[in-house]
């Protein structure tokens, strides 16, 4: 199982793991310094009460007393948007045994970053947004309130940009 690792803007450890499947949709959301832990279970196609629920700072304020970071986009240069451009692709077990590979496709336009998202057959088109230092935020048409889907890039022991992370996924990068 992959988890989805944050933290609040106080520090604190956020723990999560979501699924889904046809008709079902559901999110668990722990914190362990606070014994907080959240479940959320639906019988819908829509993602969008997981994600208010487990992304926005509804459930963290109102039950541990947290608050998520910030997450406001801002534009960033050509020169810098170069560093993350490219492929970056990640591997799934399936329960059948076989491998699903799912991969991002990221390019700069208009100081963010034009993301395609390669998932089953699917193509999604993304903009990820820089908000503070390796951190974006999706913007656009996704469920919830604007700017609850976050993700981070992460760099190798050279220096450069590695790893993509979203979802409790790790994408390593391909050039």
């Amino acid at each position: 199982m992959t988890w989805f690792l944050r933290r609040t803007a106080e520090g604190i450890h956020v723990v999560e793991h979501g699924g889904e499947w046809p008709g079902q949709n559901s999110w668990f959301l722990f914190v362990p310094e606070h014994d907080f832990a959240l479940t959320v279970l639906t019988n819908s196609e829509s993602t969008r009460l997981p994600h208010e629920l487990a992304f926005d700072d509804w459930a963290l304020q109102r039950f541990a007393g947290l608050r998520n970071h910030p997450a406001v986009p801002t534009r960033v240069s050509p020169a810098r948007l170069a560093e993350y451009e490219g492929a970056y692709v990640s591997r799934t077990l399936l329960f059948s045994g076989e491998w699903l590979e799912t991969a991002y496709s990221m390019r700069a336009s208009d100081g963010a970053l034009r993301a395609q998202h390669a998932l089953a057959g699917g193509v999604e088109e993304l903009e990820l947004a820089f908000y503070r230092g390796e951190y974006v935020v999706v913007v656009g048409d996704q469920p919830g309130p604007p700017g609850n889907s976050r993700a981070n890039f992460v760099r190798g022991v050279d220096g450069r940009v590695a790893w993509f992370s979203s979802h409790g996924r790790l994408y390593a990068r391909r050039d």
